[in-house]
């Protein structure tokens, strides 16, 4: 339990760049930036942007066919690339970062060396729209979607997957489904997990799960409306669809739960789902140009604004976490900026609740004490969270007098960072393993340090289904 004294302990100094967000606060953007370029050149739409390696580039690509890539965060145009006929749906960086993958709407994948951004070679890769494009790291195979429009006969609306070395070896790995009423929409969306070796994919009023490189069908999810778009984070599955937002439990499949959010109503989706670096957000954008941040347990809309005249098409939010790049349907590229005040949010009603309304430690967890009861002084505390082994995908949610403190938090090689306050009291640290990564189980460092030259590290191990729990005493 928190009692009236502990709720005014804990004080949160947000770090940018190494935390920025941590939960129930989203701070309001503020437009910083536009950038003409590619409106300039006649570009109507904006298809993407995405950073490259290194963080100190970026890459846009228009509906004319053009490339920009863009010293980061200096925003100056290093080059142009006009190697694309039609419009761009697609761009990717090859595992290593060696190589941009570049897909367009007449069914055509370029692959370019970087840096540089020399062309290596061209195929065909679909009949129709190349909808989506990832990489499998494990194995270096190719995920490749294309769209199937009955308007087209030449169109095939199949997915495939490849070693991008030998494109001619690609293979069919599944199909869009015509429906009883003689209508196909086609692949609408699909998504790669490296780690599990699945694809999902949408079609239609379905999403399917196959696993690879084999190809079975492992599951199905139905959806109630178009799925424009999906996305798999931790244990959920999001759908962004006839401008709703739908999450329901991965190991739920068959007719979708009711949790939903409705944004704008309407079938058409340019948008993908985004989920912020470590913070519980999904953020996306509609057909009217608003941008949305929401609440990635219980879909509340946690910011909502004008960011575009034409409907969004991208998001990007580098790993600091000090901007928000959108591009849109009307050719602009947009910036925007964290305010430095914070807007603080209504908690959260997930889980039981308590008279204080906050997220509670998910019951049927097995508590776990791997480190002694300790002893610390009173004052400011810096904890620091970091991959214990390499870098591999793992996350965690990290609870604080089972209160939730950051959820969905994504552990790298240089960590995360969040400061706190503590005075004379008893405080539970809690961290819940949401996943093991590619390697198991989920490991992790914690380092405390605070005054008095206070300093412990302890190593984390563990599995989900587990809470280890430090306990902190303040004398």
């Amino acid at each position: 339990m928190v009692n009236n004294c502990q709720k005014a302990v804990l004080i949160v100094v947000f770090v940018w760049p190494c935390l920025g967000f941590l939960w129930g606060q989203v701070p309001p953007f503020e437009l910083d930036t536009v950038l003409h370029a590619h409106r300039k050149r006649g570009a109507t739409e904006v298809e993407q942007w995405i950073g490259l390696p290194g963080g100190v580039q970026a890459l846009s690509a228009d509906n004319k066919g053009r490339m920009v890539v863009w010293d980061w965060p200096s925003l100056e145009q290093n080059q142009w690339l006009e190697e694309h006929q039609t419009g761009i749906n697609a761009l990717v960086v090859a595992p290593g970062g060696a190589s941009i993958f570049s897909a367009d709407g007449s069914g055509r994948i370029r692959e370019f060396r970087y840096p540089g951004m020399l062309l290596l070679k061209a195929f065909i890769a679909s009949f129709d729209v190349v909808c989506y494009v990832n990489f499998n790291p494990k194995h270096a195979s190719l995920l490749i979607a294309g769209y199937h429009s009955n308007l087209r006969e030449t169109s095939d609306g199949l997915v495939r997957v490849g070693n991008p070395d030998r494109m001619r070896d690609i293979r069919r790995l599944a199909a869009s489904k015509f429906y009883p009423n003689g209508y196909s929409y086609g692949i609408t969306d699909a998504w790669l997990d490296a780690t599990k070796q699945e694809v999902w994919y949408a079609d239609g009023f379905q999403i399917f799960v196959r696993s690879l490189p084999e190809g079975k069908l492992l599951r199905t999810y139905l959806s109630p409306t178009v799925s424009n778009n999906l996305l798999v984070s931790g244990n959920q599955l999001y759908v962004w669809a006839s401008g709703t937002v739908h999450r329901w439990p991965i190991d739920a499949p068959g007719e979708m739960p009711a949790a939903s959010r409705l944004l704008y109503p309407t079938e058409l989706g340019y948008c993908r789902l985004f989920k912020a670096p470590g913070k519980p957000w999904l953020i996306t954008g509609d057909v009217q140009g608003k941008v949305y941040v929401l609440h990635a347990d219980d879909l509340r809309v946690l910011a909502e604004w004008k960011a575009h005249e034409g409907g969004v098409r991208s998001l990007w939010m580098p790993a600091d976490e000090q901007a928000l790049v959108t591009t849109g349907l009307d050719g602009l590229i947009k910036i925007w900026r964290p305010k430095e005040e914070l807007l603080v949010l209504e908690d959260s009603t997930v889980g039981e609740e308590k008279e204080n309304q906050v997220v509670l430690l998910p019951k049927g967890l097995v508590e776990q004490r791997p480190w002694p009861a300790m002893d610390v002084p009173e004052g400011t505390f810096n904890l620091n969270l970091r991959d214990a082994q390499q870098v591999d995908g793992d996350s965690v949610s990290v609870y604080l007098n089972d209160t939730l403190w950051m959820g969905d938090v994504a552990i790298t090689g240089q960590g995360i960072s969040a400061e706190l306050t503590l005075k004379k009291g008893t405080y539970r640290l809690g961290l819940v393993p949401l996943n093991e990564g590619e390697v198991a189980p989920n490991t992790a460092v914690l380092l405390l340090t605070g005054p008095k030259e206070f300093r412990s590290r302890q190593v984390m191990r563990s599995s989900p289904g587990e809470v280890l729990v430090w306990e902190l005493r303040v004398e």
